[in-house]
């Protein structure tokens, strides 16, 4: 099982072998700055979303008894402004924590307090590792069956998003200005991924050797189909 250092220490290495293995082809845009997201966030929420998709592919994790089987297609994610503002439009309703539906999918919401001011990267390693829990917290109550969800699976639907394989765009924002019921403030983020979305009774991806499907355009060592190609 992941913790929370784990992760940090997967994503390390995976930023560090990326740039010698195509990562560092796909550029992070500079969005327009109506939001306080800026180039190392966006990197950041980008990569911590590609490590993990590629920790899937690992054959390192073969003997996990708990994993997601490999994807034939898994494709790298890369950052979009025009789905950073549709997150920003998204996070200026204050949404809360609430229950995963297969209804509203397309993206992900967290909310929280900003442990110390400024400390924004922080609190966006909190946002994807609190989606990421939805699995580990759900997994053995209600396994994926078949890569197939089900309604059983709506808990999970915050990763489950993250991993749809071809998924090829994200983008994300913060609000810094929610008020609760209770009058107490807090912050949301989002993230908001392009089509195709997590969907009922459609796997969220093919199961196969990493890049079968992909193998002119995969990226070495990390599993990943370049979707920035033709």
């Amino acid at each position: 099982m992941y913790t929370l250092v784990a992760l940090i220490v997967f994503v390390q290495t995976f930023q560090a072998s990326s740039k010698h293995y195509g990562y560092k082809d796909v550029e992070i845009p500079e969005c327009d700055n109506y939001t306080i997201m800026n180039h190392n966030l966006r990197r950041d929420i980008t990569y911590w979303h590609n490590s993990m998709r590629s920790s899937l592919q690992m054959p390192w994790r073969e003997n996990d008894r708990d994993r997601l089987p490999n994807s034939s297609h898994m494709n790298l994610l890369n950052y979009d402004c025009e789905l950073e503002r549709t997150a920003y439009n998204i996070a200026q309703s204050c949404p809360d924590n609430s229950n995963p539906s297969f209804d509203y999918t397309g993206s992900n919401n967290y909310t929280g307090e900003l442990l110390y001011e400024g400390y924004y990267a922080s609190f966006v390693l909190r946002a994807y590792w609190s989606w990421y829990s939805t699995w580990e917290a759900n997994k053995n109550e209600t396994p994926l069956e078949d890569l197939k969800p089900t309604n059983k699976n709506a808990p999970m639907i915050p990763f489950l998003q993250t991993m749809v394989g071809n998924m090829t765009k994200l983008g994300c924002a913060f609000n810094l200005n929610c008020i609760n019921s209770t009058n107490s403030s807090f912050v949301s983020f989002v993230c908001q991924y392009g089509e195709p979305h997590v969907k009922l009774g459609i796997p969220i991806y093919t199961n196969g050797t990493p890049c079968s499907e992909c193998a002119d355009r995969c990226i070495d060592n990390t599993g990943l189909c370049n979707s920035t190609t033709s």
